[in-house]
């Protein structure tokens, strides 16, 4: 990894920490942000990409559901 993906790769762990740390203290549970992330990774895996747009062809969990 170059310094410009390591500096991306930080910036989006942060940027994440923070979401889950401001839901989370807003009262939504932890297992609903735990579900909400495994949905998005698991539609991202499926596409391949991570849309530019959540549209209705390409919304999280329509296209495919953990078991």
């Amino acid at each position: 990894m170059n310094t410009t993906t390591n500096e991306q790769l930080t910036d989006a762990q942060q940027a994440l920490e923070w979401w889950l740390c401001s839901h989370a203290e807003a009262g939504i549970p932890e297992l609903a942000l735990i579900e909400v992330l495994r949905t998005y990774a698991d539609t991202i895996e499926y596409v391949g990409y991570v849309p530019r747009s959540w549209g209705p062809t390409n919304q999280p969990g329509q296209l495919r559901r953990r078991e």
